[in-house]
């Protein structure tokens, strides 16, 4: 039973990456010129006003991290914090009803870590390796995205942006950027995708929604709020939505106690009496 608690608990951790995993398709490179007599801005100065978002932000702290899940029907509700230092390394530490620790993930550009305190097990290796023992391959950048709600990463995807000859303009207080394109993803194998994303008048992003036909999924996230650390705007309540071959999962993420360019540790130390999780 403690093993079935404690899979689930990181499970749900996992939930947040499924919500970076959509913003990896982020890549059309085709002009769209929209007007309207009001508000009307080129795409260089859209793409410089997200890369630019967090580019003073060294380190990141979530002292409260507040997770509901509503898993076909089930609720489940997941505590932790967070501890980011920028393009380096990312701690999440996960806690059980009790308030003591029950697991603990941490992220590095090339390896992932993992402590299971309820079982006394760990895992230690690189992303292609931690499909052995969780549903989802992760990636760095892409949570850090998640996290900060920075397109950031998304530099040379969003490079169709940067030039003074594409206009846009806001409706009803959005941008909205559509992609409907086929992605190559692997040899003679290729995902008919649907992509829309919006950013409001503070240039930070609050719709996300991709589908992909064959591979029957559908993600839409939805940041309701953010958190103003002196002009830097850093999400602090996000929906999220995930459907994989007709199984929903619905999510709420709420984000507190953010603290930001402080000085942070990234402890991670194996118990000599936990065993290993075989890759």
């Amino acid at each position: 039973m403690a093993e079935y608690r404690v899979h689930n608990i990181i499970r749900a951790a996992i939930i947040c990456y499924i919500m970076v995993f959509l913003l990896f398709f982020i890549s059309c490179r085709t002009k769209t010129i929209v007007y309207l007599p009001e508000k009307i801005l080129s795409g260089s100065l859209i793409y410089d006003e997200l890369i630019e978002n967090v580019n003073n932000i060294e380190s990141y702290a979530a002292g409260r991290i507040n997770m509901n899940i509503d898993d076909d029907g089930t609720v489940q509700n997941i505590r932790g914090t967070i501890r980011l230092k920028f393009d380096s390394v990312i701690l999440i530490s996960i806690n059980a009803f009790a308030g003591f620790e029950a697991a603990r993930i941490v992220l590095t550009r090339d390896s992932l870590k993992m402590l299971d305190r309820v079982n006394n097990r760990y895992f230690i290796g690189d992303y292609k390796e931690s499909l052995t023992v969780l549903p989802y391959r992760l990636d760095y950048q892409l949570v850090q995205s998640l996290i900060l709600g920075t397109a950031d990463y998304f530099r040379s995807e969003l490079s169709f942006l940067n030039n003074d000859e594409t206009e846009y303009y806001f409706e009803n207080g959005l941008i909205s950027l559509r992609i409907e394109r086929p992605v190559e993803r692997g040899i003679n194998s290729y995902d008919d995708n649907v992509f829309q994303l919006s950013i409001d008048e503070l240039y930070r992003i609050r719709n996300v929604e991709f589908f992909s036909r064959d591979r029957n999924i559908f993600v839409s996230v939805k940041y309701n709020s953010f958190h103003n650390m002196d002009g830097v705007y850093l999400p602090e309540d996000i929906d999220i939505r995930y459907t994989s071959h007709n199984i929903p999962l619905i999510a709420n993420l709420r984000i507190g106690r953010i603290e930001v360019n402080r000085n942070l540790s990234f402890p991670f130390t194996v118990p000599s009496s936990y065993q290993q999780i075989l890759k």
